[in-house]
Protein backbone atom coordinates (compact mmCIF):
# COMPACT_ATOMS: atom_id res chain seq x y z
CA UNK A 1 0.00 0.00 0.00
CA UNK A 2 2.77 2.67 0.92
CA UNK A 3 4.28 1.74 -2.25
CA UNK A 4 1.52 2.64 -4.10
CA UNK A 5 0.55 5.29 -2.20
CA UNK A 6 4.05 7.21 -3.03
CA UNK A 7 3.21 6.17 -6.75
CA UNK A 8 0.22 8.31 -6.78
CA UNK A 9 1.85 11.14 -4.73
CA UNK A 10 -0.26 10.19 -1.48
CA UNK A 11 0.03 10.38 2.23
CA UNK A 12 -2.04 8.76 4.71
CA UNK A 13 -4.40 12.01 4.81
CA UNK A 14 -5.22 11.74 1.26
CA UNK A 15 -6.55 7.98 1.99
CA UNK A 16 -9.05 9.52 4.30
CA UNK A 17 -10.12 11.88 2.24
CA UNK A 18 -11.03 9.91 -0.50
CA UNK A 19 -13.61 8.83 1.54
CA UNK A 20 -15.62 11.99 1.33
CA UNK A 21 -14.33 13.60 -1.86
CA UNK A 22 -12.98 10.49 -3.81
CA UNK A 23 -14.53 11.23 -6.97
CA UNK A 24 -12.48 14.56 -7.18
CA UNK A 25 -9.34 13.40 -6.39
CA UNK A 26 -9.16 10.34 -8.21
CA UNK A 27 -10.09 12.54 -11.17
CA UNK A 28 -7.63 15.26 -10.52
CA UNK A 29 -4.52 13.12 -9.66
CA UNK A 30 -5.32 9.88 -12.21
CA UNK A 31 -6.73 11.88 -15.13
CA UNK A 32 -4.39 10.68 -18.08
CA UNK A 33 -2.76 8.01 -16.45
CA UNK A 34 -2.97 3.73 -17.01
CA UNK A 35 -4.34 2.56 -13.57
CA UNK A 36 -5.55 -0.40 -11.95
CA UNK A 37 -8.23 0.06 -9.42
CA UNK A 38 -9.29 -2.31 -6.68
CA UNK A 39 -12.94 -1.21 -4.89
CA UNK A 40 -13.49 -3.43 -1.79
CA UNK A 41 -16.83 -3.91 -0.20
CA UNK A 42 -18.65 -2.73 -3.35
CA UNK A 43 -21.82 -4.16 -3.88
CA UNK A 44 -23.86 -0.95 -5.32
CA UNK A 45 -23.52 0.77 -9.17
CA UNK A 46 -24.03 3.93 -8.07
CA UNK A 47 -21.16 3.52 -5.34
CA UNK A 48 -18.77 2.57 -7.93
CA UNK A 49 -20.37 5.50 -10.70
CA UNK A 50 -19.24 7.82 -7.61
CA UNK A 51 -15.43 6.94 -7.28
CA UNK A 52 -15.65 5.94 -10.95
CA UNK A 53 -16.74 8.71 -12.65
CA UNK A 54 -16.59 9.89 -16.38
CA UNK A 55 -14.63 7.32 -18.74
CA UNK A 56 -12.86 10.24 -19.88
CA UNK A 57 -11.18 10.54 -16.91
CA UNK A 58 -8.87 7.61 -17.70
CA UNK A 59 -8.60 8.83 -20.96
CA UNK A 60 -11.15 6.45 -22.51
CA UNK A 61 -11.92 9.43 -25.05
CA UNK A 62 -9.01 8.79 -28.00
CA UNK A 63 -7.01 11.73 -28.78
CA UNK A 64 -8.16 13.33 -32.28
CA UNK A 65 -5.50 11.69 -34.25
CA UNK A 66 -5.53 8.82 -32.59
CA UNK A 67 -9.59 8.66 -33.34
CA UNK A 68 -9.22 9.71 -36.68
CA UNK A 69 -6.53 7.18 -37.73
CA UNK A 70 -8.80 4.71 -35.99
CA UNK A 71 -11.57 5.51 -37.78
CA UNK A 72 -9.94 5.86 -40.89
CA UNK A 73 -8.42 3.12 -40.68
CA UNK A 74 -12.21 0.98 -40.39
CA UNK A 75 -13.91 3.00 -42.77
CA UNK A 76 -11.38 3.88 -45.42
CA UNK A 77 -8.53 1.49 -45.30
CA UNK A 78 -5.75 4.13 -44.91
CA UNK A 79 -4.80 6.16 -42.12
CA UNK A 80 -6.07 9.66 -42.66
CA UNK A 81 -9.04 10.54 -44.98
CA UNK A 82 -9.22 11.77 -48.86
CA UNK A 83 -10.39 15.74 -49.45
CA UNK A 84 -13.31 14.75 -50.19
CA UNK A 85 -13.98 12.97 -47.03
CA UNK A 86 -12.20 15.12 -44.90
CA UNK A 87 -15.52 17.14 -43.26
CA UNK A 88 -18.09 14.31 -43.02
CA UNK A 89 -15.13 11.80 -41.41
CA UNK A 90 -14.74 14.69 -38.80
CA UNK A 91 -18.31 15.22 -37.99
CA UNK A 92 -19.14 11.55 -37.49
CA UNK A 93 -16.32 11.19 -34.96
CA UNK A 94 -17.06 14.04 -33.22
CA UNK A 95 -20.54 12.59 -32.91
CA UNK A 96 -18.66 9.34 -31.52
CA UNK A 97 -17.62 11.33 -28.78
CA UNK A 98 -13.59 9.40 -30.18
CA UNK A 99 -14.75 6.37 -27.87
CA UNK A 100 -12.45 3.53 -29.36
CA UNK A 101 -14.77 0.67 -29.80
CA UNK A 102 -17.67 3.01 -31.24
CA UNK A 103 -15.25 4.55 -33.79
CA UNK A 104 -14.16 0.98 -34.70
CA UNK A 105 -17.57 -1.03 -35.02
CA UNK A 106 -19.46 2.79 -36.71
CA UNK A 107 -16.01 2.89 -38.47
CA UNK A 108 -16.35 -0.59 -40.29
CA UNK A 109 -19.73 -0.84 -41.05
CA UNK A 110 -19.10 2.59 -43.10
CA UNK A 111 -16.15 0.43 -45.21
CA UNK A 112 -17.23 0.99 -48.70
CA UNK A 113 -20.32 2.49 -48.14
CA UNK A 114 -21.55 5.80 -50.43
CA UNK A 115 -21.19 9.31 -48.95
CA UNK A 116 -24.81 9.23 -48.98
CA UNK A 117 -24.92 6.24 -46.49
CA UNK A 118 -22.20 8.06 -44.78
CA UNK A 119 -25.08 11.07 -43.95
CA UNK A 120 -27.57 8.82 -43.09
CA UNK A 121 -25.58 7.47 -40.48
CA UNK A 122 -24.33 10.51 -39.68
CA UNK A 123 -27.87 11.97 -38.72
CA UNK A 124 -28.75 9.28 -36.91
CA UNK A 125 -25.50 9.63 -34.84
CA UNK A 126 -26.99 13.41 -33.83
CA UNK A 127 -29.76 12.34 -32.24
CA UNK A 128 -28.26 10.09 -29.81
CA UNK A 129 -24.90 12.08 -29.55
CA UNK A 130 -25.33 12.33 -25.77
CA UNK A 131 -26.51 8.93 -25.24
CA UNK A 132 -24.26 6.05 -24.36
CA UNK A 133 -22.66 4.20 -26.94
CA UNK A 134 -24.96 1.53 -27.09
CA UNK A 135 -27.05 3.67 -28.34
CA UNK A 136 -24.26 4.51 -31.14
CA UNK A 137 -23.55 0.80 -31.87
CA UNK A 138 -27.39 0.10 -32.02
CA UNK A 139 -27.05 1.68 -35.74
CA UNK A 140 -24.24 -0.74 -36.62
CA UNK A 141 -26.89 -3.69 -35.47
CA UNK A 142 -29.19 -2.18 -37.53
CA UNK A 143 -27.18 -1.91 -40.80
CA UNK A 144 -27.49 -6.17 -40.80
CA UNK A 145 -29.37 -8.29 -42.57
CA UNK A 146 -31.57 -10.10 -40.55
CA UNK A 147 -30.02 -13.70 -40.81
CA UNK A 148 -27.08 -11.77 -39.57
CA UNK A 149 -29.29 -9.68 -36.52
CA UNK A 150 -29.60 -13.36 -35.83
CA UNK A 151 -26.51 -15.03 -35.42
CA UNK A 152 -25.33 -11.44 -33.66
CA UNK A 153 -27.74 -12.23 -31.04
CA UNK A 154 -26.78 -16.11 -30.93
CA UNK A 155 -23.56 -15.28 -29.95
CA UNK A 156 -24.25 -12.21 -27.97
CA UNK A 157 -26.18 -14.52 -25.71
CA UNK A 158 -24.48 -18.51 -25.84
CA UNK A 159 -21.38 -18.18 -28.46
CA UNK A 160 -18.95 -16.40 -26.78
CA UNK A 161 -15.78 -18.47 -26.78
CA UNK A 162 -17.52 -20.99 -29.12
CA UNK A 163 -15.68 -22.89 -31.65
CA UNK A 164 -16.28 -20.48 -34.77
CA UNK A 165 -16.39 -23.76 -37.03
CA UNK A 166 -19.20 -25.81 -34.63
CA UNK A 167 -21.14 -22.75 -34.57
CA UNK A 168 -21.05 -22.37 -38.38
CA UNK A 169 -22.86 -25.97 -38.77
CA UNK A 170 -25.43 -25.04 -36.75
CA UNK A 171 -26.19 -21.41 -38.63
CA UNK A 172 -25.67 -23.11 -41.61
CA UNK A 173 -28.61 -26.25 -40.41
CA UNK A 174 -30.54 -23.19 -39.24
CA UNK A 175 -30.79 -20.85 -42.05
CA UNK A 176 -30.35 -23.78 -44.89
CA UNK A 177 -27.29 -21.83 -46.56
CA UNK A 178 -23.36 -21.51 -45.81
CA UNK A 179 -23.45 -18.82 -43.27
CA UNK A 180 -19.90 -18.38 -42.72
CA UNK A 181 -19.84 -15.15 -45.28
CA UNK A 182 -22.55 -13.81 -42.58
CA UNK A 183 -19.52 -14.45 -39.91
CA UNK A 184 -17.30 -13.26 -41.99
CA UNK A 185 -19.13 -9.62 -42.86
CA UNK A 186 -19.95 -9.32 -38.56
CA UNK A 187 -16.04 -10.07 -38.16
CA UNK A 188 -15.21 -7.30 -40.95
CA UNK A 189 -17.79 -5.01 -38.75
CA UNK A 190 -15.86 -5.48 -36.25
CA UNK A 191 -18.65 -6.43 -34.06
CA UNK A 192 -16.85 -9.99 -33.18
CA UNK A 193 -13.63 -11.23 -33.67
CA UNK A 194 -11.73 -14.48 -34.37
CA UNK A 195 -9.62 -15.56 -31.22
CA UNK A 196 -7.22 -18.46 -30.64
CA UNK A 197 -8.01 -21.50 -31.13
CA UNK A 198 -10.36 -20.05 -33.77
CA UNK A 199 -12.99 -18.87 -31.04
CA UNK A 200 -15.93 -16.46 -31.34
CA UNK A 201 -15.05 -13.52 -29.13
CA UNK A 202 -17.74 -10.18 -28.81
CA UNK A 203 -16.80 -7.06 -26.50
CA UNK A 204 -18.86 -6.88 -23.20
CA UNK A 205 -20.68 -3.93 -24.65
CA UNK A 206 -21.76 -5.59 -27.58
CA UNK A 207 -22.76 -8.25 -25.77
CA UNK A 208 -24.44 -6.21 -23.45
CA UNK A 209 -26.29 -4.75 -26.95
CA UNK A 210 -27.51 -8.13 -28.13
CA UNK A 211 -28.90 -8.90 -24.77
CA UNK A 212 -30.52 -5.84 -24.43
CA UNK A 213 -32.03 -6.26 -28.34
CA UNK A 214 -33.42 -9.56 -26.68
CA UNK A 215 -35.16 -8.03 -23.94
CA UNK A 216 -36.37 -5.14 -26.12
CA UNK A 217 -38.07 -7.31 -28.50
CA UNK A 218 -40.49 -8.97 -25.64
CA UNK A 219 -41.57 -5.35 -24.56
CA UNK A 220 -38.89 -5.94 -21.58
CA UNK A 221 -41.21 -8.81 -20.22
CA UNK A 222 -39.37 -10.93 -18.15
CA UNK A 223 -39.81 -14.63 -19.89
CA UNK A 224 -40.74 -13.58 -23.12
CA UNK A 225 -37.53 -13.17 -25.08
CA UNK A 226 -35.94 -15.40 -27.74
CA UNK A 227 -33.26 -16.06 -26.06
CA UNK A 228 -33.02 -17.33 -22.24
CA UNK A 229 -29.23 -17.62 -21.31
CA UNK A 230 -29.36 -17.50 -17.54
CA UNK A 231 -30.24 -20.64 -16.31
CA UNK A 232 -32.88 -20.01 -13.61
CA UNK A 233 -34.56 -17.97 -15.63
CA UNK A 234 -34.85 -20.87 -18.53
CA UNK A 235 -35.86 -23.27 -15.79
CA UNK A 236 -38.64 -21.15 -14.38
CA UNK A 237 -40.15 -20.51 -17.93
CA UNK A 238 -39.87 -24.49 -18.49
CA UNK A 239 -40.77 -25.73 -15.50
CA UNK A 240 -43.79 -23.26 -14.78
CA UNK A 241 -45.06 -24.71 -18.83
CA UNK A 242 -44.72 -20.42 -19.77
CA UNK A 243 -42.74 -21.41 -22.90
CA UNK A 244 -43.95 -19.89 -26.55
CA UNK A 245 -43.10 -20.33 -30.26
CA UNK A 246 -41.02 -16.89 -29.83
CA UNK A 247 -38.46 -19.11 -27.85
CA UNK A 248 -35.46 -20.46 -30.19
CA UNK A 249 -32.76 -20.73 -27.34
CA UNK A 250 -32.51 -22.22 -23.56
CA UNK A 251 -29.75 -22.51 -21.72
CA UNK A 252 -31.10 -24.69 -18.68
CA UNK A 253 -28.19 -25.00 -17.08
CA UNK A 254 -28.40 -27.33 -14.03
CA UNK A 255 -31.94 -27.25 -12.95
CA UNK A 256 -32.22 -29.08 -9.55
CA UNK A 257 -28.07 -29.35 -8.27
CA UNK A 258 -29.44 -32.33 -5.80
CA UNK A 259 -31.58 -34.49 -7.68
CA UNK A 260 -32.09 -35.79 -11.45
CA UNK A 261 -34.80 -33.14 -12.63
CA UNK A 262 -37.23 -35.33 -15.08
CA UNK A 263 -38.08 -32.94 -18.25
CA UNK A 264 -41.73 -33.67 -19.48
CA UNK A 265 -42.82 -33.17 -22.55
CA UNK A 266 -45.46 -30.81 -21.88
CA UNK A 267 -42.99 -28.37 -20.11
CA UNK A 268 -41.58 -27.60 -24.32
CA UNK A 269 -45.08 -28.08 -25.87
CA UNK A 270 -45.70 -24.50 -26.71
CA UNK A 271 -42.11 -23.89 -27.61
CA UNK A 272 -42.35 -25.07 -31.53
CA UNK A 273 -39.40 -23.42 -32.62
CA UNK A 274 -36.91 -23.93 -30.11
CA UNK A 275 -33.78 -24.91 -31.81
CA UNK A 276 -30.59 -24.43 -29.24
CA UNK A 277 -30.87 -26.34 -25.78
CA UNK A 278 -28.16 -26.52 -23.15
CA UNK A 279 -28.24 -28.53 -19.98
CA UNK A 280 -26.16 -29.87 -17.27
CA UNK A 281 -27.56 -32.89 -15.29
CA UNK A 282 -31.48 -33.62 -15.68
CA UNK A 283 -33.22 -36.18 -17.91
CA UNK A 284 -36.20 -36.27 -20.55
CA UNK A 285 -39.71 -38.75 -19.37
CA UNK A 286 -42.29 -39.44 -21.69
CA UNK A 287 -43.19 -39.19 -25.13
CA UNK A 288 -41.85 -36.12 -27.00
CA UNK A 289 -43.15 -36.99 -30.66
CA UNK A 290 -42.70 -33.86 -32.68
CA UNK A 291 -41.80 -31.65 -29.77
CA UNK A 292 -37.88 -30.88 -30.73
CA UNK A 293 -38.40 -31.39 -34.39
CA UNK A 294 -36.77 -28.14 -34.89
CA UNK A 295 -33.61 -28.54 -32.73
CA UNK A 296 -29.99 -28.16 -34.94
CA UNK A 297 -28.38 -28.00 -31.61
CA UNK A 298 -27.84 -30.41 -28.24
CA UNK A 299 -25.61 -29.65 -25.66
CA UNK A 300 -26.04 -31.99 -22.67
CA UNK A 301 -23.31 -32.75 -19.85
CA UNK A 302 -23.55 -35.02 -16.79
CA UNK A 303 -25.74 -37.06 -18.85
CA UNK A 304 -27.88 -39.94 -16.83
CA UNK A 305 -27.30 -43.48 -16.91
CA UNK A 306 -30.91 -44.16 -17.87
CA UNK A 307 -32.42 -42.08 -20.72
CA UNK A 308 -36.03 -42.41 -20.29
CA UNK A 309 -38.00 -40.39 -22.94
CA UNK A 310 -39.76 -41.99 -25.69
CA UNK A 311 -40.15 -40.67 -29.57
CA UNK A 312 -37.24 -38.70 -28.79
CA UNK A 313 -35.94 -38.51 -32.64
CA UNK A 314 -33.93 -35.43 -33.55
CA UNK A 315 -34.21 -35.74 -37.32
CA UNK A 316 -33.15 -32.07 -37.93
CA UNK A 317 -29.91 -31.77 -35.02
CA UNK A 318 -26.65 -30.59 -36.62
CA UNK A 319 -24.30 -30.29 -33.63
CA UNK A 320 -24.95 -33.15 -30.69
CA UNK A 321 -22.48 -32.18 -27.06
CA UNK A 322 -23.02 -34.98 -24.81
CA UNK A 323 -20.71 -35.53 -21.77
CA UNK A 324 -20.14 -37.87 -18.44
CA UNK A 325 -19.59 -41.10 -17.37
CA UNK A 326 -22.60 -42.49 -18.29
CA UNK A 327 -21.85 -41.72 -21.92
CA UNK A 328 -20.60 -45.12 -23.30
CA UNK A 329 -21.38 -47.18 -26.65
CA UNK A 330 -24.52 -49.00 -25.05
CA UNK A 331 -25.78 -45.83 -23.44
CA UNK A 332 -29.78 -45.81 -24.35
CA UNK A 333 -29.82 -42.35 -25.19
CA UNK A 334 -28.56 -43.48 -28.90
CA UNK A 335 -31.21 -45.61 -30.13
CA UNK A 336 -33.67 -42.34 -29.39
CA UNK A 337 -31.11 -39.26 -30.50
CA UNK A 338 -29.72 -40.86 -33.26
CA UNK A 339 -32.31 -41.62 -35.85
Amino acid sequence: MDEIMEQLDLVAFDVRFIAIHGAHLIKTRLHGKKVLIVLDDIDNRDQIMRLVGKPNWYSEEMNWDDALQLFCERALGCAKPPADYIDISEKVINALGRLPLALDVVGSTLRGKCQRTWKNVLSKLKKVMNEDVKKKLMISYEALDPNQQQIYLDIACFFINREKTTAIKYWDAVFGYPTEIEVNILTRMSLIKIIDYDELWMHDQLRDLGRDIVHRESCNIRLRGSRLWLPKDAFHLVQRKKGTKNIVALNLGTPEPDTTYRFKHKEFARMVNLRFLQLDHGNFQGDFKDHFSELRWLSWRNCPSKFLAANFGLENLAVLELSGINITKDWGGWRQIMV
